[in-house]
């Protein structure tokens, strides 16, 4: 799912109070595409995850593991190796070739 993009926004918050880093992303769903969940995932420095919610049926509660969390996992892993975030581009990021010379 995530190397499709599903991920359409994240944001992330680092409280260095407490050593956890909080993570909020907007996914897509797989099977009906303008459908959206925002999911929400706290994570401790060792990389362990302390608490994930997300709005689909299956990841309810404050220990969700749903496909949607795993998303957002994956992505801030990959973002870590890569420093490429795999975020979903929009139509207005593209650059616009209609009034390009021919």
């Amino acid at each position: 799912m995530a190397m499709e993009k599903f991920l359409a926004a994240m944001t992330e918050v680092k409280d260095e109070g407490n050593s956890v880093v909080f993570y909020r992303g907007q996914v897509n769903s797989e099977m009906t595409k303008p459908l959206t969940y925002f999911v929400r995932v706290c994570v401790q420095t060792d990389e362990r995850i302390v608490q994930s919610e997300c709005e689909c049926s299956v990841g309810k509660g404050p220990a969700a593991v749903c496909k949607h969390v795993a998303v957002i996992c994956y992505c801030v892993e990959h973002f870590k190796l890569s420093e490429i975030w795999l975020i979903r581009t929009t139509v207005t990021q593209k650059k616009q070739l209609r009034h390009a010379p021919k």
